[in-house]
């Protein structure tokens, strides 16, 4: 009777040696959204830095142009919104077996990162530019009558 052996460690590495090891394509896609997030997010910089410094300026201009609006809110979601996806396709990779790990983890690190600075710069705005308060009446009287300025002038 022959004794069946079992394959050792060292058989089972040396059999895995020949195998070219795959690359981790999901890690990989998320590591590139991650980059084309980061971009993005230069690109909405150098577009921060050319608004005015002086809040009541900024306000001024911003309020009259819709379409500059419109170009900063696209790219701060878009910013946004890939670098989510980035962070869960490189968690994912994080997280599957037989394949390197490192472009997940870079991946992983830069997602999350850019997540920290946008909602940083979310909730530094949000305490920086409260909402504007009600004008205050000038006159008291005034306001307790139910009258606007014009026409108590014209009762008198």
């Amino acid at each position: 009777m022959e004794m069946e052996s079992k394959p050792s460690d060292k058989d089972e590495a040396a059999a895995t040696d020949g195998i070219p090891v795959l690359s981790n394509t999901v890690a990989l896609i998320g590591l590139i959204l991650a980059v084309l997030a980061a971009l993005l997010c230069v690109l909405l910089f150098i577009l921060v830095e050319r608004l005015p410094a002086e809040i009541s300026v900024f306000q001024e201009e911003l309020d009259g142009d819709r379409p500059a609006q419109l170009r900063l809110l696209i790219l701060g979601c878009s910013t946004a919104v890939l670098a989510v996806v980035a962070l869960i396709l490189c968690v994912v990779g994080l997280f599957v077996q037989h394949r390197p790990r490192l472009l997940a983890a870079v991946g992983t690190t830069i997602s999350l990162v850019l997540l920290l600075g946008i909602f940083g710069v979310l909730l530094v705005g949000s305490l920086m530019n409260p909402e504007p308060r009600p004008p205050e009446p000038q006159n008291p009287e005034i306001t307790a009558l139910g009258l606007t300025p014009n026409t108590a002038k014209s009762r008198q």
